[in-house]
């Protein structure tokens, strides 16, 4: 269900699950298709960056045009952030797995799905 560079343990995976379905994610209105959440919109302390530091420790890296983050794929949907320290970290990103950002800064080197396409899927 949850693939990453490291194997994620079960109650690990259960918790991800949990969260990203508890919190609320806005589709983007710039850029590829895509939707966020924001640190902010979760008033449980701690369970933001609990969820950052799971995606980073459990991810594997990939490419966003000239930059490498840590993406974790869930189901259908990968999430990522933007690599500022965890406790600066704002915005975890999600998109549909299939959604490809390109290498050395050229343009994406597949067509993006939107994480609600995704679901559908």
């Amino acid at each position: 269900m949850i693939q990453g560079s490291e194997a994620v343990p079960d109650e690990v995976q259960a918790w991800m699950l949990r969260y990203i379905e508890s919190v609320r994610w806005r589709e983007a209105k710039s850029g590829p298709p895509h939707s966020y959440t924001v640190r902010k919109w979760d008033s449980r302390p701690g369970r933001f960056e609990e969820a950052v530091t799971v995606i980073r420790r459990y991810g594997h890296p990939e490419h966003f045009y000239s930059e490498t983050y840590i993406y974790m794929t869930i189901g259908k949907l990968k999430y990522w952030t933007m690599g500022a320290p965890v406790g600066e970290t704002i915005i975890i990103n999600r998109a549909g797995k299939e959604t490809s950002y390109g290498a050395g800064g050229g343009e994406p080197i597949a067509q993006a799905i939107s994480p609600t396409e995704a679901s559908i899927r």
